[in-house]
């Protein structure tokens, strides 16, 4: 393994990082009532391993925290991103929802990953209005994403 590698490894392996993922564990689903746990969490995540090797990796640690929970920390990565935004631009239009933040994307931004959570709530709250669903699995969320990366294919 190399540097980096190694320095994530030990910094996930850490008691620091068991106690954020016994934190998010306690949460019992991802709604508007644990988006900030869940945006926090992530954050703890970020910031753990910026110590460990001075990157800010908000989409592998996305992708860390889901791997352990699921249904309660959405993935972030750029084509997930894109597309909750689109939808979301597209319900706006609509006139269901205020005008989101355009600075998304910008790997920077601070909020970057509790944006894109809230996007995929206003998204899962559209499915359970619509399809009339009291609650979203993640086959469900992944459905609403792959059905939008079919019509760019």
């Amino acid at each position: 393994m190399c540097e980096i590698e190694d320095r994530v490894a030990e910094a996930l392996t850490s008691s620091e990082a068991d106690e954020i993922i016994t934190d998010l564990r306690k949460l019992v689903e991802f709604t508007e009532a644990t988006l900030k746990n869940v945006a926090d969490g992530h954050a703890k995540l970020v910031d753990l391993i910026h110590r460990r090797i001075k990157r800010k990796e908000k989409v592998f640690c996305s992708k860390y925290a889901s791997f352990h929970l699921p249904e309660i920390v959405p993935i972030l990565d750029s084509r997930s991103e894109k597309e909750a935004k689109r939808l979301v631009k597209e319900l706006e239009r609509n006139g269901d929802y205020v005008e989101s933040d355009d600075s998304q994307q910008n790997n920077k931004d601070p909020d970057r990953y509790k944006k894109h959570c809230a996007n995929l709530l206003r998204l899962m709250n559209e499915l359970r209005k619509t399809r009339g669903c009291q609650t979203i699995s993640q086959e469900a969320r992944s459905c609403l994403v792959l059905e939008t990366w079919s019509d760019d294919d």
